[in-house]
């Protein structure tokens, strides 16, 4: 059976995977993974392909792969559940009726094929720990884009930046009927040890509202996304 890349499209719209889920999930760039089903390359690696039919949850013989590959296994990341903002801030609330989108991370962004890349060191911390918000919006740019995934560690913040400290932190923002996941820069209230503010990271973006002790729920591991040099 020779390789096909338009079965990939097809088991992919067969299981409601978009090709944007199967690129960030296998660890390929978008235009790598449209090369691919397009035909445009000729013979992926087996190693891209094993990614990909263990992603879609095929046989690699159905891609088009040797059958002595058959049984092959993908060394997997953790399997960390996907939220938007609002849906991160329902969950952090105890809303649990909503099941998540899921996120399987693979090692495969140290490869040339991946300008995506996965910066994180997951070393230490239980899957139960991790949780991922989908970035809306240019309120974090330049740090992290519109359509990034951010991989936080769920705990609220160990200690209060002082003395002109700032970190990164996402919080819970709004008022209660619409109340959303944020990241936001945490700095020290210079009048108060106990107090803190969180501001937009991004300078230019249009609400500029600071808030006040809002909650934290997590710090940030890892995001993937495109490799961006901040200055």
């Amino acid at each position: 059976m020779e390789f096909n890349g338009a079965k990939i499209k097809e088991f992919a719209d067969k299981k409601g995977i978009s090709m944007y889920a199967l690129a960030k999930g296998t660890g390929l760039t978008q235009a790598t993974l449209s090369r691919i089903v397009n035909c445009k390359i000729e013979k992926p690696r087996d190693k891209t392909l094993i990614a990909i039919a263990d992603f879609l949850g095929v046989s690699p013989r159905e891609l088009g792969l040797d059958t002595n590959l058959e049984g092959t296994k993908v060394e997997r990341g953790p399997v960390v559940p996907v939220y938007s903002p609002r849906e991160l801030a329902r969950f952090v609330r105890g809303d649990k009726q909503q099941e998540p989108t899921r996120l399987i991370t693979y090692p495969f962004t140290d490869t040339e094929d991946a300008d995506d890349v996965l910066l994180s060191d997951f070393a230490g911390i239980v899957n139960s720990e991790l949780l991922c918000l989908r970035v809306c919006g240019l309120s974090a740019s330049p740090l992290y884009e519109d359509g990034d995934l951010v991989f936080i560690k769920y705990s609220e913040l160990d200690d209060i930046p002082v003395n002109g400290e700032e970190r990164v932190a996402v919080c819970l923002l709004g008022d209660k009927e619409n109340e959303y996941a944020a990241i936001r820069r945490i700095s020290a209230d210079e009048s108060s040890l106990n107090d803190f503010w969180a501001r937009p990271i991004n300078p230019d973006y249009p609400d500029q509202t600071v808030y006040q002790n809002p909650l934290t729920i997590g710090t940030i591991v890892g995001f993937i996304g495109k490799p961006r040099s901040i200055r």
